[in-house]
């Protein structure tokens, strides 16, 4: 029975994988990735024989290129959208766990969402002019015709920017990010200033003695 289901043949699989998993600090989320399940179900299932895991330079060129062409045919239809009613351009700034400031471009259209590139600023003197020309190499890869608004958060340099590019292109509108402009502005709101002040006019309105009963309550 252990023969026919080939047991012992399952568990050095499994013990194989997990090496893999605790030798190469791999995360064990990597499991609930699609792709990892799916790749050993078809390798189960189509029994190649004489078939060798890809390796370090295949992964990082061949496969890599033709995933990406992959990635771009699936995009086509949503890239098909942009002439219609215009997209927008939107970018963000953060910082990865290795402390890199990364500029993320995405692009927002009728079709749908998609991410477009990031860019490695590190090294680099963030002004507005550096700011500006990555957005203006940015609307010229996905091309002037199709933009409408180009989105950033709220910071001066990226104000500064805006005004930049719309001078090149006084058809395309800079737009603030509107989480970011009201993130600032609920800041401002619960700034302790402004509480110390409530206080004071509650304890004017109130009297000490109320007030104090207020604290203790």
């Amino acid at each position: 029975m252990e023969k026919a289901f080939n047991v012992q043949a399952r568990e050095n699989v499994k013990s194989e994988i997990a090496r893999m998993f605790y030798s190469g600090g791999l995360s064990f989320n990597l499991t609930r990735n699609p792709y990892y399940v799916r790749s050993y179900i078809s390798c189960a299932n189509s029994m190649i024989p004489g078939f060798v895991s890809p390796g370090y330079n295949a992964l990082r060129t061949t496969l890599l290129q033709r995933e990406r062409a992959s990635i771009e045919r699936l995009l086509q239809p949503i890239k098909g959208t942009w002439s219609e009613k215009g997209i927008s351009v939107v970018c963000d700034g953060w910082s990865d766990a290795q402390r890199r400031p990364l500029i993320n471009f995405m692009v927002a259209s009728k079709g749908g969402a998609i991410f477009l590139k990031v860019v490695n600023t590190q090294k680099e003197y963030k002004d507005k002019f550096y700011i500006a020309s990555l957005i203006t190499d940015t609307i010229a890869e996905v091309g002037p015709q199709n933009v409408v608004q180009v989105i950033t958060d709220n910071a001066p340099v990226c104000k500064s920017a805006g005004a930049i590019v719309e001078m090149r292109y006084p058809f395309i509108f800079w737009t603030p990010c509107v989480v970011h402009t009201l993130n600032l502005a609920l800041k401002n709101i619960c700034a302790a200033k402004i509480l110390r002040k409530m206080r004071l006019h509650m304890r004017n309105v109130l009297g000490l003695q109320w007030f104090l009963m207020m604290l203790y309550l």
